[in-house]
């Protein structure tokens, strides 16, 4: 995974999207007024190649600007479920320096980007990392499925999708934080559809669709996922996300994959990446039994006996800080328990919430079905996973929303658009 690079305008251009996903459903939700403040693109028109491209199978190569770096795969024949080498996300090196200067271990670093994560990924380039068999690299821990990659690149692009200031436009303050949580909850229907429909690579599908959006959430930060004005939607968003985990693991678990010798190589990898995005959320109101599937997440790394070297740097940590933490934050700075709250702190789970407790059964034990069914009933409602889609908009309500009243994507046909060719250098 390329590193991000600091703010800067750009072009954009064509590119194939992958298109997958189940029959989606639009969200529900209140508009709002406010400002933002992100990096700007300004688009152009997408060229025949890309056109061309639109038509070929989602598992040809695929290239990505998910982080302001271009990459490309090696070669283009990989097959889905094939494992490849990635290279390290740059939310890894930021969370490990973060660490050790914390623990006096290093000095400061004022260019965090240039000194530590730019050259860490010009080394991967050199040695031509990225798509490479696992393989050719067998003490490489960052490996990930082709179509979970796919899957990042779409989730990642679709992300830009509904952001207003990559358009120059101004909607209202939460549009994006709604957009990111239409494309999670595409992305949990892409889950239950695959869960209800089981066949002999249904469980490379679930677990593809779980490793991209711990990447991805992590990459575009939990913070903007959850930058709404709806505290509770986050919260039940958040315990679901941490119910398809849960559903996952006991699927893998059943089937005799959850092990150090699994054929899923990044077992340890995926699950850190959760304990990763969940491991500060209390402090964000996120707390209580909405986040108390991170215990048991942790309790299924350890009795897997799966390596925490083979996870992400600060794995051990995570997992020494949520094995025993209250599910509550507090105030008190704790440097091995900061913000994951106190032990002796008075614990509470609700059935409400953790529909396990009455719901679960021995073929459904987090009670997916449940929790998924009752969180669509009560926040999505409609056909589409689009209403935050800028460009799916018309062009007058693009124009509408543009600081200069014009469509920014005036240039661009609408059949580019439905299929999803705009990209962002």
């Amino acid at each position: 995974m390329p590193p991000k690079r600091k703010a800067t305008s750009g072009n954009a251009n064509s590119k194939k999207r992958s298109a997958d996903e189940p029959s989606p459903r639009s969200r529900k939700s209140a508009r709002r007024e406010g400002d933002q403040d992100k990096e700007n693109a300004t688009p152009r028109e997408s060229d025949s190649s890309a056109k061309k491209a639109a038509e070929q199978t989602r598992t040809d190569k695929a290239t990505t600007n998910a982080d302001k770096h271009s990459v490309t795969p090696k070669k283009d024949d990989h097959l889905p479920y094939e494992y490849v080498c990635i290279n390290r996300p740059q939310y890894d090196v930021e969370a490990e320096y973060h660490r050790k200067r914390a623990q006096g271990e290093i000095d400061i670093v004022e260019d965090v980007f240039g000194t530590l994560v730019e050259p860490i990924f010009e080394e991967e380039q050199k040695q031509n990392i990225f798509g490479a068999s696992p393989k050719d690299h067998p003490d490489r821990k960052w490996v990930m499925m082709w179509s979970a990659w796919i899957k990042f690149c779409d989730l990642t692009l679709r992300a830009k999708y509904c952001d207003p200031d990559n358009f120059n436009m101004y909607i209202y303050n939460d549009f994006k934080g709604y957009g990111m949580q239409e494309i999670l909850v595409g992305q949990m229907d892409a889950f239950d559809f695959t869960l209800r429909r089981m066949d002999d690579g249904g469980l490379d599908k679930l677990w593809s669709i779980i490793s991209a959006i711990g990447l991805w959430v992590n990459c575009e930060g939990v913070e903007q996922l959850i930058n709404t004005d709806d505290g509770e939607g986050c919260r039940v968003l958040i315990n679901l996300l941490g119910c398809a985990l849960l559903t996952a693991l006991s699927a893998l678990a059943s089937a005799g994959e959850l092990s150090p010798e699994s054929r899923y190589l990044d077992l340890p990898l995926v699950i850190s990446q959760y304990l990763h995005l969940s491991s500060s959320i209390p402090q964000y109101g996120i707390e209580g039994p909405y986040v108390s599937w991170r215990r048991e997440v942790v309790k299924y790394f350890k009795q897997a006996q799966l390596d925490p070297s083979k996870g992400l740097s600060n794995t051990q940590v995570y997992l020494d800080k949520l094995e025993n933490a209250s599910n509550y934050y507090t105030l008190k700075y704790d440097s091995k328990n900061d913000d994951a709250g106190q032990e002796d702190e008075e614990e509470e789970e609700s059935e409400d919430v953790c529909l396990h407790l009455k719901h679960g059964t021995s073929k459904d034990p987090w009670a997916w079905g449940v929790t998924f069914k009752r969180y669509m009933k009560m926040y999505f409602a409609g056909p589409h996973f689009q209403q935050y889609d800028i460009t799916k908009m018309t062009r007058a309500e693009r124009a509408k929303y543009a600081f200069d009243g014009k469509d920014p994507l005036k240039k661009i046909s609408v059949k580019d658009l439905q299929n999803n060719l705009l990209d962002f250098e």
